[in-house]
Parts: C-alpha cells; structure tokens; sequence
C-alpha cells in the first residue's frame, strides 16, 4: 500500500509540476485552463469556507476569460 501511495504521490507532483508549466509558458487558452486545474486541485486540499469561496471566484474570472481569449480573432 505504501508503494502505491508513493506512486500517486509522484504521479501528483508531475502532473502539478506540468500544469505549472503550462500555466507559465503555453499559449494564453491553455494557461487560463492549466491555472483553473491548478486552482481545482487545490480547492481538494484547503476545506476553510472563506478561502473556498475565493477559489470558486477565481475559477469563474478564469473560465470567463478562457472564453474570451477563445472567441477572439487571431
């Protein structure tokens, strides 16, 4: 068991350390996604009602500007 929780454990840090990545140096639709994953991930770990509703918001400004950066032209 604790093999596999040691697995998961590094599977989770590459995964997070790729969408670090991405949310710094990709294109600006797969930055706004990578950060909103980011923020999704986080929200698991922290249960604090005030930082929850927070994270709900920067969700939601990120998915809108996901949006946006999508129907732009170019």
């Amino acid at each position: 068991m604790e093999e596999i929780t040691g697995l998961l454990i590094g599977a989770s840090d590459s995964a997070i350390a790729a969408l670090v990545e991405v949310a710094r140096d990709g294109p600006p639709h797969n930055r706004v996604t990578a950060a909103i994953q980011l923020l999704k991930l986080g929200r698991q770990f922290y249960s604090d009602d005030l930082l929850e509703g927070q994270v709900l918001d920067r969700i939601a400004a990120l998915e809108s500007d996901a949006a946006e950066s999508k129907d732009a032209p170019g």
